[in-house]
């Protein structure tokens, strides 16, 4: 985290991770067939196969929720991987690098305040 305290900007990285399910692919057969313990908890790493946003400008097969960061200045979605579990169950992580316009910082108490940086975001 990196916070410029004259355009009170703040930049960081983190992992935004996405799980959700969809039964159309709980594919109960296939799990079944496979009969590997190990994928079966662990689930298959799918980013290659069906294609992920942000890796080789590919676009997803599949369904994939839609992220905007309303409050962001700037957002890179660098890194994805997709996971698919049993039960159609979907998990997606990306590497975000943001931006963050936080207009309300107040250093009248400096050494010793401490602030709050708030993070909203919208999924259709």
């Amino acid at each position: 985290i990196n916070i410029d305290d004259i355009t009170s900007v703040v930049t960081f990285n983190f992992f935004f991770r996405l799980y959700w399910t969809d039964p159309r692919f709980e594919m109960n057969a296939f799990w079944i067939a496979l009969n590997d313990t190990k994928l079966a908890s662990n689930g298959i790493d799918i980013t290659q196969v069906f294609g992920a946003q942000g890796i080789n400008g590919t676009i997803p097969l599949f369904w994939v929720p839609d992220l905007f960061f309303p409050d962001a200045i700037n957002t890179d979605l660098s890194y994805s991987y997709f996971r698919l579990s049993p039960g159609g169950k979907f998990a997606w992580s990306r590497l975000v690098t943001m931006n963050l316009l936080q207009s309300t910082f107040n250093y009248a108490s400096y050494p010793s305040d401490s602030h709050t940086i708030c993070l909203s975001y919208i999924s259709y």
